[in-house]
């Protein structure tokens, strides 16, 4: 499977204006902010087709989704966006991250907060056509 290369995280950093440095072992998690979700999903919105950006914002923005004690009035969003940002290309590193996120062999009780979204957007992506 074929991974996003280290300049794309750079690039993705730049874009939205967060720190990047070498000791970061889970950027962009480690940088999510749920204050700036909507900024994020713009960012993800505006960068769907290049799926190296997509892959490291789909990341700020679950992660960012995840601070919020009021996700549920964003989940229609949350759950269009991922949508259609992973199905621009359907990358299988997309893929991957979406099933990373969805934890699907997990009871939800012990799965992250997002979880019951990107496993929504999973079947969506399954039964959907691909995207030419």
């Amino acid at each position: 499977m074929q991974y996003p290369r280290y300049d794309s995280m750079m690039r993705a950093a730049g874009l939205a204006g967060l720190a990047h440095e070498d000791w970061m072992q889970d950027w962009p998690i480690e940088v999510a902010s749920g204050d700036r979700l909507m900024d994020f999903v713009g960012l993800l919105e505006a960068h769907r087709n290049d799926w190296e950006l997509t892959f490291w914002f789909l990341d700020l923005v679950l992660e960012s989704a995840r601070e919020r004690v009021d996700l549920a009035a964003f989940k229609a969003v949350l759950l269009e966006t991922v949508y259609m940002a992973v199905g621009a290309t359907r990358a299988p590193s997309l893929i991957d991250r979406l099933e990373y996120w969805a934890c699907p062999d997990s009871p939800l009780d012990d799965a992250f907060e997002v979880s019951p979204i990107v496993r929504e957007v999973l079947h969506k992506l399954k039964f959907s056509e691909p995207r030419i």
